[in-house]
């Protein structure tokens, strides 16, 4: 197996093309961008003054370092295999995407559950919840297509499965 091929599914099982490859790529791509380099933003305190420690007072937390952490590792890492995937028209970059959104919408949750802000969910986080509807219909767009490819290509036919003509001879 080639370096090139390797964890790519078999030939007839394509990934996303066109403009399905090139949203999941600018969608995902932008996600892990902002994901990872706010991650480390609040990692490294650059937010705290900005945020004010007062938003994590009903949060197991007591500075931003472990949310930061978590930011750009879960969110900003999930997004960015995704985004890769995609780039690279591999099979499974539909799945993956579909669960980048999974994370990234349990993420904004989790954030407007637990933040003590004033207004909730904020302007960003009805962008990013917006962000993850597309990644996880068009996800989930792309993981079927790419199924319904490969049973086509398994099975040997060039497209949808017909049942068997009758064999009863006219009168």
């Amino acid at each position: 197996m080639s370096r090139r091929s390797r964890g790519r599914e078999p030939a007839g099982h394509p990934g996303p093309t066109g403009a399905a490859r090139a949203l999941l790529v600018a969608v995902g791509g932008s996600v892990a961008l902002t994901a990872i380099g706010g991650g480390a933003a609040l990692a490294a305190g650059l937010e705290d003054e900005h945020l004010g420690l007062e938003l994590l007072s009903r949060t197991p937390f007591d500075s931003y370092l472990w949310p930061g952490i978590a930011l750009a590792a879960v969110v900003g890492g999930s997004a960015s295999v995704a985004t890769v995937l995609a780039a690279r028209g591999d099979a499974r970059a539909g799945a993956a995407s579909l669960g980048a959104g999974c994370v990234l919408a349990g993420w904004i949750g989790a954030e407007v559950a637990l933040l003590d802000q004033p207004e909730a969910p904020t302007a960003t986080e009805v962008v990013y919840l917006a962000a993850a509807a597309v990644m996880v219909g068009l996800g989930g767009y792309v993981s079927r297509r790419a199924r319904e490819a490969g049973a086509t290509a398994r099975s040997g036919t060039s497209g949808p499965r017909r049942p068997p003509r009758s064999r009863r001879r006219p009168r």
